[in-house]
């Protein structure tokens, strides 16, 4: 007799949100409750604001110095 297949739940768009990198890095860094103390529509605003953050790699990279007496700007 074959035994019964259960039927595993689907995760969970919290717990897919705490997967991805940025995120899984700042929730890391607080305590376990406060982790789970968030949900679903605050993890995603959250996912939001660290997204705006981050720069993306050009193709091009230009950036330029300016001389003043014996210092150089960028």
């Amino acid at each position: 007799m074959k035994p019964e297949m259960s039927l595993d739940k689907e995760p969970s768009a919290a717990s897919l949100l705490k997967q991805e990198i940025a995120l899984a890095k700042l929730l890391e860094r607080m305590p376990e409750n406060v982790q789970n103390s968030f949900t679903e529509e605050q993890l995603s605003y959250l996912k939001h604001s660290l997204g705006a953050r981050q720069w993306g790699n050009h193709a091009v990279y230009l950036r330029s110095t300016v001389k003043f007496f014996r210092y150089r700007y960028f």
